[in-house]
């Protein structure tokens, strides 16, 4: 087990870091906005489900080191959304998975691909993790050009909480 790390990630327009309670306003807003959670497998949120989806984030960093992380746009105010990996049921045994998710106004702009770079480097380098599994809806081709641009492979279809998805592999680079 990887040692609860609290690190903040920073990109070249990006900072990364663990949500915390200060974060609920904002991640319930994002949570409840229909537009941000569209390809999410929970729909929106209510605000006490956001607090419950923040306190499983919180453990799951001090459990595993991981989770997915606040996702800030440097120079401006306010949570964009956010990026990192979860611990997911996928071939019948626990897995990290990547998971991201923008507010609209966010999007379009290749801050996605730059989150992910940032959670794959940390990924690759202090979790040491061997690959990195992703699932994505058939249907949203935004995330599926996410995976592809950052060197994902489509592996197979699966099913998640009885909805049908795609998995992606994305093996650790050679030393």
């Amino acid at each position: 087990m990887v040692p609860p790390i609290y690190l903040t990630l920073e990109t070249k327009r990006l900072i990364l870091r663990p949500f915390t309670l200060s974060d609920l306003d904002e991640a319930a807003r994002l949570h409840g906005d229909p537009e941000s959670m569209v390809w999410s497998l929970d729909g929106t949120l209510d605000r006490a489900q956001t607090r419950a989806k923040l306190h499983e984030r919180m453990a799951c960093q001090e459990s595993h080191g991981f989770s997915k992380l606040a996702v800030f746009e440097k120079g401006c105010s306010g949570l964009i959304g956010y990026c990192g990996f979860a611990m997911a049921e996928i071939d019948g045994r626990p897995q990290p998975e990547l998971g991201y998710r923008l507010k609209g106004s966010a999007r379009g702009r290749g801050l996605a691909s730059e989150a992910v770079g940032a959670v794959l480097s940390d990924a690759f380098t202090r979790l040491k993790m061997p690959y990195v599994l992703a699932f994505v809806d058939e249907k949203n081709a935004a995330s599926r050009r996410v995976l592809a641009k950052m060197g994902f492979a489509y592996e197979k279809p699966i099913a998640q909480h009885g909805q049908p998805f795609l998995l992606y592999r994305l093996p650790a680079p050679k030393a």
